[in-house]
């Protein structure tokens, strides 16, 4: 019996060093496992931070040509606009010479009627100043002839 427990005692060192044998074996496995994942992790962090140095290089160069962007659709819009202006002070201009046109020969008319009409109004003057300065001619030698004859009549009358 001594030596059935021994060789238990045996066994089940020997089973207990197979279990420590595969439970060393599994940590190691896993070990290799995580160092392996450990390795992939910073390869894959390594990877991770030059595609985000790329993409920060990336967004600069946008930021500079949303920049350069901005100053051309500035400049483009502001030629834009002044073509624009151009053509319609052009049309405008070509609108209003025609429409323009247009009452040219009525002005023309109702100028010459209003010239006519001021000269008429005019010698209209003319002939009343020269009525009055008649009629002040005629008064003023009815008046001599008046005062005259009085004078005749008072002369007669005392000699």
């Amino acid at each position: 019996m001594p030596d059935t427990i021994t060789s238990e005692k045996k066994l089940k060192k020997i089973e207990q060093q197979d279990n420590l044998d595969e439970v060393l074996y599994q940590f190691v496995r896993l070990y290799d496992r995580w160092s392996l994942e450990q390795q992939l992790t910073g390869k894959r962090e390594a990877e991770m931070l030059k595609s985000i140095e790329s993409f920060n290089e990336t967004l600069e160069q946008l930021d500079a040509l949303h920049v350069k962007i901005q100053n051309t659709i500035k400049i483009s819009v502001r030629e834009a606009a002044n073509a624009v202006s151009l053509q319609i002070e052009s049309d405008t201009g070509k609108y209003f010479r025609r429409e323009v046109q247009k009452f040219i020969p009525t002005l023309d008319s109702s100028i010459h009627y209003a010239n006519d009409v001021l000269q008429s109004y005019k010698n209209t003057l003319r002939s009343k100043d020269q009525n009055i300065f008649d009629y002040m001619i005629i008064a003023i030698f009815l008046g001599g002839i008046l005062i005259g004859g009085m004078g005749l009549f008072a002369i007669r009358r005392y000699w």
